[in-house]
């Protein structure tokens, strides 16, 4: 060990230290695994708004197709519209009265809790980690039994990017944290790195400073909504038209009918499943220049 010391400007201290050398640890099994469950619909009921984005967060990143509900109406609405289903994770506090599903589920536990009348194909002690989580939907996504489906009727296979996005600019305006989080780290594995707005006036300001090519929309937020901001976008003059895709959780006919009116050009319903967010980016035209 050892000084070197000069007036005015400091100190630097040296050591050396002798050590056996160690065996790099070996990787576990769920780092680097972005297509260990490539396509599985996962449906993640979880009331805890920071928990099930970290958690449709954790299983895209495997490559899964999730979607998550926060109250048991969500849930079973979820399982009667929106299947099939290759399993669903399950908070133990939520318990629905009727269960159309012959899902596998997986109940995440916590002290107290009370049972939810499905039979379980697993269980996760809180707080839930990673390696918990890989190990038991490797068990129950590998003998689930999906029936035959019409082609279109389930989500598709793992995402693959758009045909061009390198170099493509896009605007992400979402005023929810979380939503913010999540439609971030599915835009990241597409290829995109996105701006970003809290609002729809923000929105409108952004754009003016650097025209995006693509544009995902929340519909209902603050300050501006979606509607007023695509409005206010397409009445630009000069400047190139970005394809706008509405973000929203309404699923009517009438809320689709209404962004379109609005000038938006395509229609996304929250939560986002990477499939459809990646075929959605994927029939983005290139931009128009209105009015040159």
């Amino acid at each position: 060990m050892w000084v070197e010391s000069e007036h005015g400007r400091g100190s630097t201290f040296h050591f050396t230290l002798v050590a056996a050398e160690e065996p790099l640890p070996v990787r576990p099994a769920w780092l680097g695994a972005p297509t260990a469950f490539a396509g599985r619909a996962v449906l993640i009921g979880v009331p805890n708004d920071s928990l099930r984005a970290h958690l449709m967060a954790q299983l895209a990143d495997w490559g899964a197709a999730p979607a998550g509900a926060a109250n048991p109406g969500a849930i079973q609405a979820e399982l009667e519209n929106r299947g099939p289903w290759d399993a669903v994770i399950l908070d133990a506090r939520l318990r629905c009265t009727r269960w159309p599903s012959s899902a596998p589920v997986v109940e995440l536990d916590h002290p107290g809790h009370a049972e939810v009348g499905v039979p379980l194909a697993g269980r996760l002690k809180k707080p839930i980690k990673p390696g918990q989580l890989f190990g038991i939907l490797q068990r129950v996504l590998g003998r689930a039994v999906v029936p035959a489906m019409a082609e279109g009727t389930r989500p598709a296979p793992r995402e693959t990017a758009p045909a061009r996005p390198e170099g493509c600019s896009l605007l992400l305006v979402e005023d929810n944290p979380v939503n913010q989080r999540v439609a971030t780290m599915l835009l990241a594995r597409l290829g995109f790195a996105p701006r970003m707005a809290n609002n729809g006036e923000e929105a409108v300001a952004e754009f003016l400073r650097e025209p995006a090519e693509v544009v995902l929309m929340d519909i209902e937020m603050p300050v501006m909504d979606g509607y007023e901001a695509t409005q206010r976008i397409r009445g630009l003059v000069g400047v190139p038209q970005p394809w706008i895709i509405a973000l929203t959780a309404n699923a009517m006919h009438s809320d689709r009918t209404r962004a379109l009116a609005a000038g938006m050009n395509d229609f996304l319903t929250k939560p986002i499943r990477p499939a459809e967010l990646s075929a959605a980016l994927a029939a983005a035209r290139s931009p128009v220049l209105i009015g040159a």
